[in-house]
């Protein structure tokens, strides 16, 4: 049986400001090679974090809204995409200008409030929401709906309860791929699918 001297001295040192940690903890801290993080829940109880868990909880960090400042581009997509953009009211025409428009886009976060600023087509439009509350929305063509977005986990999801004033709701949950690039899945009505969009 091995312990490892550092971590017992670390542990040894930051447990003064915390109350006891579970002895099975302590146990399994002295065992590991790299020093747990030493944390308090809310109940007011010691616990440790080990690396695989940081790990695991690091890969589920909220979603960033103020990346998506930047120049957009389409890069992959599902094949009923086309079929979900003209059930949202988007005909095939101006599908085919999106196909390889570039799409520049202006994030402002402040607390739970967000600002887009976007431009489409030569359009643009700019639009206000606090997460967890029903806003309206103006896109680019001028049409107004009503759309609530909210954080869950690490996506950015908005719900549109109308979209067509015929009660159409579609759902659209965006999650990082990467810094650059943002997938965005679509459930409109009965039909899901996906898009990606590339950061130029």
């Amino acid at each position: 049986m091995s312990y490892n001297l550092g971590t017992c001295l670390y542990l040894v040192l930051t447990m003064c400001t915390l109350p006891a940690v579970p002895p099975v903890d302590l146990y399994k801290a002295c065992r590991t090679k790299v020093p747990p993080t030493l944390t308090q829940t809310p109940g007011g109880e010691a616990r440790l974090v080990f690396s695989a868990e940081k790990r695991q909880l690091s890969s589920k960090m909220p979603f960033d809204l103020a990346k998506g400042t930047g120049t957009w581009k389409g890069s992959k997509r599902s094949d009923n995409y086309g079929e979900i953009m003209a059930k949202m009211g988007i005909p095939a025409d101006v599908q085919a200008m999106m196909k390889d428009a570039e799409f520049p886009i202006e994030i402002t976060v402040s607390g739970n409030t967000f600002t887009s600023k976007a431009t489409m087509l030569g359009k643009t439009s700019e639009n206000t929401f606090t997460l967890g509350q029903e806003c309206e929305e103006t896109d680019p063509t001028g049409n107004k709906r009503k759309v609530t977005y909210s954080i869950e986990g690490d996506t950015l999801v908005s719900v549109h309860p109308n979209h067509d004033g015929k009660g159409l709701e579609v759902r659209q949950t965006r999650r990082w791929l990467d810094d650059k690039t943002l997938r965005t899945e679509y459930k409109c009505g009965d039909l899901e699918g996906w898009t990606e969009m590339q950061k130029i």
